[in-house]
């Protein structure tokens, strides 16, 4: 038990205990510098996936510039995902013949579709069998129309085809057992535009150039086909 005395002591430490407290001085402001602050949200830079010099040219009202244009489902998907060679002339070809369904923003949704409305042109547009390594050209050709030239050996058979002015070209080349195909266009002055895309590099638009003689194609084999006017 506690005597009176012990009690009142106990009493008066408790008080002084809380006298000092209250007299503590308050902790100082935290300097506005140091307070964390929340970054301002920043919007992500748009970029392009090429440069401005390999920006299409002025469209012609023609569908093969028109489905390559920024917005439309091609562009958007080649500039989104880096197309096979093939694949990127194959839905081209199938956008300007406005077959359905069209492509989407997943490659894989959208070679499923193409192969879903029929296998056998996606297939030899896309040269999956190794025995018929022309067979892209010409399903485009099945598809859209025109003729096709070669396949010659550049420089051994004669200078590389010829464009024709005004027209939309396929071009495949086989060399070392490694192919490539890609679509041109040749304007009326006779300069060609390469519109292409592989898995490496992505989609690619060329700066114009002349098309002449060999076409830097000496010793490689070569097939064109020439689309219809009006493509």
């Amino acid at each position: 038990m506690v005597g009176l005395g012990a009690r009142a002591l106990i009493g008066a430490a408790v008080r002084l205990a809380r006298r000092r407290r209250s007299r503590a001085p308050a902790a100082p402001p935290v300097p506005v510098s140091s307070r964390p602050v929340r970054p301002a949200p920043v919007s992500a830079p748009v970029v392009e996936p090429f440069s401005p010099a390999e920006q299409l040219p002025p469209t012609p009202p023609r569908p093969g510039w028109a489905v390559l244009n920024a917005g439309q489902p091609l562009r958007e998907l080649a500039g989104a995902v880096p197309l096979p060679c093939c694949a990127l002339v194959a839905l081209w070809a199938r956008e300007v013949a406005g077959a359905e369904p069209r492509p989407v923003a997943s490659a894989h949704k959208t070679y499923a579709a193409a192969l879903a409305a029929d296998r056998q042109w996606w297939a030899d547009a896309n040269v999956w069998d190794a025995k018929r390594p022309w067979s892209a050209p010409a399903a485009v050709q099945a598809m859209l129309g025109g003729e096709i030239v070669g396949p010659l050996v550049v420089g051994t058979d004669g200078p590389a085809p010829h464009l024709t002015p005004g027209r939309w070209h396929v071009v495949q080349r086989w060399h070392a057992g490694t192919g490539h195909t890609y679509l041109a266009h040749c304007d009326a002055d006779g300069l060609a535009v390469i519109v292409q895309s592989s898995e490496r590099l992505g989609f690619r638009v060329s700066r114009p150039a002349a098309w002449a003689g060999d076409a830097g194609l000496t010793g490689i084999s070569v097939a064109v086909l020439t689309l219809p006017e009006g493509v």
